[in-house]
């Protein structure tokens, strides 16, 4: 079990040995990679220990249940609530966050990146602002305003707007772009990866591309287009988003 941060505390524990071993002469706590403790005596046939994250009773390494709450020994914080989660676990069983794969997207070539980059893997460009999404074969709508995305989730027409349930309606509200409709921009998002049609359905205008698109009337969109609410891009009232699409950690379609 490789603690990587203290489920009580939060610290950073990337450094901390994941397990260690007691020395049978003296009694002192040595670290896992070392082959002799301080008084001398070999540790090389010691058995090694570590913490169940849960209860914190001290546990053989690599034990997979707890001798003293039963519960497993491999497991993952949630980065929304910090409450420990079993390894396997596709959302928190605490507050409902995600915990698939998550990646940082790059706003000038769209490439996933792992969690941690600070440079995109493709370009080079710095992705350290870029807010982590889950990684997979997912459509999303890229806000140039805030360098983060809303995902896209079909099959089945997204409505973009202010209005409630809405895709990126508490952006639009908390930036106050009053010019764009609570129900502003209609997507039409297939569940087998295939093309995206878009209709403005506002009372502003929508612009893809920066050429105005006609209200009513569906027009395919393609990864990279710039799709702009309440006016072109240049217009310091619109709102600007990409589309992008990727599949799976570093493998943009």
């Amino acid at each position: 079990m490789n603690l990587r941060r203290c489920p009580k505390c939060s610290h950073n524990m990337v450094n901390v040995a994941p397990a260690r071993k007691r020395c049978p002469a003296c009694g002192r706590k040595v670290l896992s990679d070392h082959g002799s403790c301080a008084c001398g005596q070999d540790m090389t046939a010691v058995e090694l220990f570590c913490f169940c994250p849960h209860c914190g009773a001290r546990q053989v390494a690599d034990s997979s249940l707890c001798s003293k709450c039963g519960k497993p020994q491999a497991f993952k914080l949630c980065p929304n609530c910090g409450d420990i989660q079993p390894e396997d676990a596709g959302a928190c069983g605490n507050c409902g966050f995600s915990l698939a794969a998550m990646a940082r997207l790059c706003l000038f070539c769209g490439t996933e990146n792992p969690e941690d980059a600070l440079r995109c893997r493709d370009c080079g460009m710095s992705v350290a602002d870029a807010r982590p999404v889950a990684s997979g074969d997912v459509l999303y709508l890229w806000r140039s305003g805030d360098n983060a995305c809303c995902e896209l989730l079909g099959p089945g027409p997204v409505v973009v707007g202010r209005g409630v349930g809405s895709v990126c309606s508490d952006y639009l509200c908390a930036h106050n772009y009053s010019g764009v409709s609570n129900s502003h921009l209609s997507l039409n998002v297939p569940g087998d990866g295939g093309s995206v049609t878009a209709t403005d359905v506002s009372r502003n205008g929508s612009w893809l591309n920066d050429g105005k698109m006609t209200r009513g009337a569906p027009v395919l969109i393609v990864d990279r287009d710039e799709i702009s609410l309440n006016g072109p891009s240049d217009d310091g009232r619109a709102a600007c988003f990409s589309l992008v699409r990727v599949k799976g950690l570093g493998e943009p379609v």
